[in-house]
């Protein structure tokens, strides 16, 4: 498992690249500081191929837009460059095991 940053350039890259859950946070939203704890505890036990993308809507509010991003923390999963599945708000540990292994 991988974690970066993406902006919209080069966000298209990783799309592309396989398996990425992008997760559309703020610096000042608690439960998206939480939720990065979570992906933190939880790294071990997520799929290796799995890139996690991190996208700060507040430096990129179009790009949060897109997406129809209107809360945080807002996850979408994506597989080969196609929408397999999102969540909106907190999630626990083993909730995001089972959310990545769609």
């Amino acid at each position: 498992m991988t974690t970066i940053e993406l902006t919209p350039e080069t966000l298209k890259g990783q799309l592309d690249a396989g398996r990425l859950l992008l997760d559309f946070y703020a610096p000042w939203c608690s439960a998206c500081k939480t939720l990065d704890k979570v992906i933190d505890s939880a790294a071990g036990e997520l799929p290796e191929d799995l890139v996690i993308g991190k996208v700060d809507v507040d430096q990129f509010p179009l790009l949060a837009a897109e997406y129809g991003v209107t809360n945080l923390p807002r996850l979408l999963l994506f597989q080969n460059g196609k929408l397999v599945a999102e969540s909106g708000g907190f999630v626990s540990a083993g909730k995001l095991k089972e959310f990545v292994k769609r």
